[in-house]
């Protein structure tokens, strides 16, 4: 009897021990690995200025994703319509960025790697800015 109260208490302090081990491993585990997204930050590709409708020159996207982030005001002639088309290299509309009546400023988020360029259609000032997640 003595000996089997030995040989339950050693499997029971084994098995304590054990899983002890495991949720340790599983916890540091956890906080050592950091989220994919904490470590990426939005960094400039190109930045467009102007004040007249105009297509960019394409640009190279290299991360999944990426924003558009803009500003427009209105000019001399006051209110007026601003728009931005995305458009990949080959022609073909990806997206519309920005579509506004006078002071507005905003940030639209594209996804996919690949070439684009923007169709930009306005008669006040503008900045846009151009970023991909790296």
């Amino acid at each position: 009897m003595n000996m089997k109260k030995k040989m339950l208490s050693l499997i029971m302090f084994a098995a304590f021990l054990g899983w002890g081990l495991v949720l340790t491993g599983c916890g540091s585990e956890e906080a050592s690995a950091p989220s994919e997204n904490s470590e990426k930050s939005w960094t400039e590709v190109i930045k467009f200025e102007g004040e007249s409708a105009k297509d960019t020159e394409t640009f190279n996207i290299s991360s999944n994703e990426w924003r558009i982030v803009w500003d427009t005001q209105p000019g001399n002639l006051g209110d007026m319509n601003f728009s931005i088309s995305v458009y990949k290299s080959d022609g073909s509309l990806e997206s519309v960025a920005a579509n506004v009546i006078g002071k507005a400023n905003d940030s639209s988020y594209v996804r996919g790697k690949g070439e684009y360029y923007l169709s930009i259609n306005t008669g006040q000032p503008y900045t846009i800015t151009v970023e991909e997640k790296k």
